[in-house]
This record gives C-alpha cells, sequence and structure tokens, in this order.
C-alpha cells in the first residue's frame, strides 16, 4: 500500500488534512506524519522507509510561526534536501499559509508543486484539482530526474505504445496495474511503438525483472526492464551505476548500455538495460559446460573486475554486519546458528570480532549467476546496486561467496564437482577443482591456495548469505532445511 508523508508542526492542521485527504479527495494512501524534523530525520535514515511512500507535504517553516514572515525555513533547507538526498524519487508538495492558490507549473525553492494551507478548507471541492496537483508534482520530479521538460513528458503520455505479455505474467501486472506500468514506459521513451514481455528473470530483490523487445517500424531492440514499488533498490542500483562511471570501472571491462530516463509513477519505478538479444546468462553456461570449464572461461572477465585489489585488515563483524544488514528482518524467534545470531543480537563472539587480512577492491555486490551475461562479444556483468569500490570497503571474496551460494541454491550444474551447503559453511569449496582456477584473483597470496585467514572469513560471510537465502520463498523447502542446518552445525 503506498503512503503519504506529511511533515508539519501543527497538530491540529495534520489531523485536519488527514481527513480531508481521505474524505474530500477520497485518496485511500495511508497517511504518515512527523512533527519535528529530527523525528523525520532519524526515520529517514531507516534503509527502507521510503519504499511505499509515492508523495511528501511539508511545511515551509516548523517553528512556531506567529508572524507574517517565516520565522525559520526549515521545509527549504532541512526537509526537502535531506529527500531530494535520500529519496530523490519523491514528489514534494510545499503546504505554507505563505502560499496563495495551488502551483505546480513554476514553483518556489525546488519544490515540485507549492499549495496554501487555505486551499484545505471545506469550500469548494477541490478533488479534480488535487489530482491534477499530484499529476503535475509527479511529472515534475520525473523531469527534474531525467533532464527533461515536462511539455516532452506530456508528449509521450499522449503517444500510443502497445504492452504484450503472456499470461504467465498477468498476476505480476496486475499487481502494479497494467495502465500504469504502461504510462510508465510511454515516459521511458524506449523508441518504439510496441513493448513484449518475453521472459521473466529470476531473482530476489523484490522486484519484477523481465527481457523485453521494444518494436518500432524500423528497428527492433533488446532490454532488461526491473521494475516494482520498491523504489528505492532501483534508486540506489541508479547511484552505484554512475559511482561506476566516476570510478572509471566501465572502460576496464563490460556493462550493458544504462538508459538514463529512470521513471518514478504512480508508485512504480523503472530502470532498463539495453543487451545483446543472443545473450546467455552465467547459469546457464554452468548447465552447458558444467563448473570447470564455465569458471575458467569467465577468468578473464572476473580478472578485469577485480584488477588493482589489495591486502587490507578488517574486523569481520564490522563488514557482515553493513553488507548483510538484512539479516535483522529474519523472524526473530529462529536460530540461525551461533555466528548469524551473534550478529543479530551483538553478542561477543571470537571469530567476529578478531581482525583478519583479505584483499580490498571493487565488488559487485550481488554476483548471482543471473547477473553475467554472456555473448559473442565477450562477458557482461549488470545489476550493480550494490557495487562496492575498495574505498567503499569492497571485499571481492564477497562475490565469491554469493556466487558459489547462489550456484548451489540453484543447482546449477549437474557434474561430479557439484557440491553442498556444508562444502560452502565448511569452506571445503574453496579446495575444489572447480573453484581452484579462479582461486588468485581472491587472495592476497596471488596463488591457487587461500590463507587462512580468507577462509575464515569466507566461512562466517557463507553462514550470513546462506542464512537470508532461508528466507526467499523462490527457494525451495529442502534447500532452505540443507541451509538451516549447515549454518546451525
Amino acid at each position: 500500500m503506498s503512503k503519504i508523508l506529511i511533515i508539519e508542526n501543527d497538530h491540529a492542521f495534520v489531523r485536519a488534512l488527514k481527513e480531508f485527504l481521505s474524505k474530500e479527495f477520497h485518496e485511500t494512501d495511508e497517511v504518515i506524519a512527523f512533527h519535528e524534523f529530527e523525528e523525520f530525520e532519524e526515520a529517514a535514515n531507516t534503509r527502507k522507509f521510503f519504499d511505499d511512500i509515492s508523495l511528501a507535504l511539508t511545511d515551509l517553516e516548523l517553528g512556531p510561526g506567529r508572524t507574517d514572515l517565516p520565522t525559520d525555513f526549515e521545509g527549504r533547507d532541512r526537509v526537502l534536501p535531506k529527500l531530494r538526498s535520500v529519496a530523490p524519487w519523491i514528489p514534494t508538495i510545499l503546504v505554507s499559509r505563505y502560499v496563495i492558490g495551488n502551483m505546480a507549473a513554476v514553483t518556489p525553492f525546488g519544490f515540485d508543486a507549492a499549495l496554501s494551507k487555505d486551499w484545505f478548507g471545506p469550500e469548494p471541492n477541490y478533488r479534480n484539482e488535487w489530482g491534477k496537483l499530484r499529476y503535475y508534482a509527479t511529472l515534475n520530479r520525473n523531469a527534474a530526474l531525467t533532464g527533461r521538460a515536462v511539455k516532452e513528458l506530456e508528449i509521450l503520455l499522449a503517444r500510443p505504445l502497445v504492452l504484450e505479455y503472456g499470461a504467465g505474467l498477468n498476476p505480476i501486472i496486475n499487481k502494479v496495474g497494467h495502465d500504469h506500468l504502461q504510462q510508465t514506459l510511454q515516459l521511458m521513451d524506449l523508441g518504439g511503438e510496441k513493448v513484449v514481455f518475453d521472459e521473466l528473470v529470476m531473482g530476489y530483490s523484490g522486484l519484477n525483472v523481465v527481457k523485453a523487445t521494444v518494436e518500432s517500424k524500423t528497428r527492433r531492440t533488446c532490454w532488461l526492464l526491473k521494475f516494482g514499488s520498491p523504489t528505492r533498490k532501483l534508486n540506489e542500483e541508479l547511484q552505484a551505476h554512475r559511482r561506476m562511471f566516476v570510478n572509471g570501472l566501465t572502460r576496464r571491462f563490460s556493462v550493458p548500455p544504462f538508459w538514463w530516463f529512470p521513471i518514478f509513477w504512480k508508485n512504480i519505478g523503472v530502470i532498463a538495460y539495453e543487451f545483446e538479444p543472443e545473450s546467455e546468462s552465467f547459469l546457464s553456461l554452468i548447465k552447458r559446460m558444467g563448473y570447470k570449464k564455465a569458471f575458467e572461461d569467465m577468468r578473464p572477465a572476473f580478472t578485469e573486475l577485480y584488477r588493482g585489489s589489495t591486502s587490507t585488515q578488517i574486523v569481520p563483524r564490522k563488514v557482515l554486519s553493513k553488507q548483510f544488514d538484512a539479516l535483522e528482518q529474519l523472524p526473530s524467534g529462529q536460530s540461525y546458528g551461533l555466528i548469524v545470531d551473534a550478529i543479530r543480537t551483538k553478542q561477543a563472539n571470537s571469530a567476529l570480532d578478531t581482525s583478519l587480512h583479505v584483499i580490498s577492491g571493487c565488488q559487485h555486490g550481488d554476483l548471482h549467476t543471473r547477473n553475467i551475461l554472456i555473448s559473442a562479444k565477450g562477458t557482461t556483468f549488470i545489476d550493480f546496486a550494490h557495487y562496492r569500490s575498495a574505498e567503499d570497503g569492497g571485499i571481492p571474496l564477497l562475490d565469491l561467496v554469493k556466487l558459489l551460494v547462489d550456484c548451489w541454491v540453484l543447482d546449477a550444474a549437474t557434474d561430479p564437482d557439484r557440491w553442498s551447503a556444508s562444502d560452502i559453511v565448511s569452506g571445503r569449496i574453496l579446495n575444489s577443482n572447480s573453484v581452484r582456477s579462479l582461486t588468485e584473483l581472491f587472495s592476497d597470496s596471488h596463488k591457487d591456495e587461500f590463507s587462512e585467514d580468507e577462509v575464515r572469513f569466507f566461512t562466517l560471510a557463507a553462514r550470513c548469505c546462506l542464512a537470508l537465502d532461508t528466507s526467499y520463498p523462490e527457494v525451495d523447502r529442502v534447500k532452505r532445511e540443507e541451509a538451516l542446518n549447515a549454518i546451525r552445525s
């Protein structure tokens, strides 16, 4: 369910506004209100807070405000910058007694629209005007995000677009709304008159990932589209992609062309990558070749990805609690073994609190088998939403953990060298013939064996990764039970 965020110090006005939005405007969105900036800021620093928020309303001043002029500009100087820094996709409307009427075409201070508090009076009924204001506030926000004019976006919305998909995608499309998704794709302007969803790609992020074909009268292009209501995740991927460009990583290895017109429309976010139509995933390559040959073929691409890594000293708890922060969302009444439980409860544990030497460098952050695509042109890495540079605390060994756990979860290959969850948790997998060809890329020694510190850190991280996988409904029951038994041992 989407929500409306209100930052307003006048408690009586907030109560009246909530009632007005519900009874007069028939808003079904839940309303969340904060009366002080510090209260709002604390909530805004919570990672998932903005996932379902579709609109923000803030007063200009959050102090007493008993004069004819504002006594403070906290809505402009503190609330708006905070929103723009952590949730730039959310349309933000200024609601103030210093505003006359309503404004959406020209707005003060960089807000997406502005309203007078008197506008929410009992007479007349402004229901239609409220709908238009929300519409233009959302257009203004998308125009700011993509560097386009509002008029251009209005033209795109008026341009016909056909959206086609198979019956298997009906539950997903019905959940986000066919018309809303179609409008979002119109605003993306992928260069065609028809978008065909070809295939749903498996993932655990809560987002929908589909391979799509965009058709025009003269050409056909292939895209990987990611859409859904956890818009924070899309924004994180967008920001990570920008950091990659700044750090020069796109000159070292292949990433798909990113479509720099991300759209956030009516609580749906969409980003897109263009890719080679004949690409196959690393998962498919493993199924076709087996682990050993597939890993050997990937070695040149991995070499470039992790080039320049250097030795560093870390405290495992500090790294793992940050990179596996989702562990806190696991059911509280269940044990996930000494290591994971110690991270979640912040209990002392010598294995977590003793420093180790590992290599620091580029970390993809979500290196599972579907985020590596192979074509005749080479290997392409996708989905850098959790990318970290060495300066950001990137640990390449965590990518290896993620990749090997994903191979086990999906039973990627049936060759004799396949492994169990216990092989991963114990670190025995690092001595397998399949993995040995990659060892020196993740080891400080740059030889075909891991140090004791590296093996220790691998086993700690593997327990965290497997614990999270037990929470995903896409992971079958047998795998979940095997993972739990392994991490509890």
